[in-house]
């Protein structure tokens, strides 16, 4: 099939999904992404793509050393008090699964399969045309009959496919599971999320990050009922740690907001975790932002 003939795809949302259904699509179709914002606005912090998902990555040619991604090599449960309770080894996870699970910074994994959906078909040793990405492209409209795609300033797209890949606040989502299914529940839980630099990390615990070995995923669990855990590991390279602390509403002071993203106070921070043994390292946090 040459780069003329196939289908031509919409794709709303550029984010992680948005970008990978490109890469998947791009060697047979016409693919044109369609993205409201100017660029790497990833929300969050690091992710932890399992071997299910970096096998598929790999089929499509990603290479984790651009994006800074580590592999994991052991998770550890711990109590408030910084006691061990469980430690698994994950050295066998390739062999077992066929891939490695890894550790990687969001916007680094974003900025990867940006890479993937629009380099020069040669650089990437496929066929095909490189997908095609609008920025500051507010879809209005879906006329989900026709594939016709209508954006803020009057644009109509014509699309023989359009995917939805536009998070939480999609304008596609009700075209495919009704208004009532569209709607959002909430969790009842927050988390506050923030990255620390090595050299910060290293004045605390110059153990947290250590580059000569694989990475590790630390779980670190209340066990008096509260419900509230704080989750750490490296990325980038060994060169941040991404923590996330995570508890019921109804511990956190939270203001209401209409965004899914609300400013955390770092005293409500401390207020809520100050008895972890973790706490000399939240010392360094701000701002914080919770994520309900």
């Amino acid at each position: 099939m040459s780069e003329h003939t196939g289908l031509k795809i919409t794709i709303i949302g550029g984010g992680i999904a948005g970008l990978f259904a490109a890469r998947v699509l791009r060697e047979k179709h016409r693919v044109t992404i369609l993205e409201r914002s100017s660029g790497g606005n990833e929300v969050g912090a690091a992710v932890t793509p399992g071997p299910n998902a970096t096998r598929i990555l790999d089929q499509y040619g990603w290479d984790p050393s651009r994006c800074g991604a580590l592999v994991l090599g052991k998770t550890r449960t711990m109590d408030h008090n910084g006691n061990l309770i469980k430690e698994t080894d994950l050295s066998g996870i390739k062999q077992a699964f066929g891939s490695d699970w890894h550790v990687v910074h969001r916007i680094d994994l974003w900025n990867e399969l940006l890479r993937l959906a629009t380099a020069p078909s040669e650089d990437l040793g496929i066929r095909g045309s490189p997908a095609r990405v609008e920025w500051r492209a507010e879809v209005v409209d879906v006329d989900a009959e026709s594939g016709d795609v209508k954006l803020g300033d009057g644009t109509v797209v014509p699309s023989d496919l359009v995917i939805g890949a536009d998070g939480i606040k999609s304008a596609t989502r009700h075209l495919v599971v009704g208004k009532e299914g569209d709607q959002p529940r909430p969790s009842g839980a927050s988390i506050f999320r923030f990255i620390l630099p090595r050299e910060t990390v290293d004045k605390v615990d110059s153990q947290a990050i250590d580059p000569s070995r694989p990475a590790e995923l630390t779980l670190r669990i209340a066990l008096d009922g509260s419900r509230r855990t704080i989750v750490s590991y490296p990325c980038r390279n060994h060169e941040l740690l991404n923590i996330g602390c995570i508890a019921p509403n109804s511990l956190i002071d939270l203001p209401p907001a209409d965004s899914w993203v609300a400013p955390g106070e770092k005293a409500d921070l401390l207020r809520v975790f100050g008895d972890f043994h973790f706490r000399p390292l939240l010392e360094y946090v701000y701002p914080a932002f919770a994520f309900a």
